[in-house]
């Protein structure tokens, strides 16, 4: 479901299989083979958040380990590579 890409977990928009939020925030998972690369479009006036469950990943240049987390506020397109198997949570918010 979520291998080598971003699944929908729960949002306040309506989604297959993706549990209803009454609040403005989407919900994702993510699993990435080593190597792996996946993006993520955050919207103007988004801020997503990103945590590393698993594993080791390079976002934009900065390297993320295992419980690390970012907090993106000025980047609209986030590229994420897995340095080693990496699972993630992100958490896509109204800035």
């Amino acid at each position: 479901m979520w291998k080598n890409k971003f699944a929908l977990l729960a949002s306040d928009k309506a989604g297959v299989g993706a549990v209803t939020l009454n609040t403005d925030a989407s919900l994702y998972r993510a699993e990435l083979d080593k190597g792996k690369d996946i993006g993520f479009k955050a919207g103007r006036k988004r801020k997503p958040f990103l945590y590393v469950i698993n594993g080791t990943i390079d976002i934009n240049g900065s390297k993320l380990n295992k419980t690390d987390q970012a907090r993106i506020s000025k980047e609209t397109s986030l590229h994420r590579t897995a340095i080693t198997h990496a699972e993630l949570i992100l958490i896509d918010v109204p800035a």
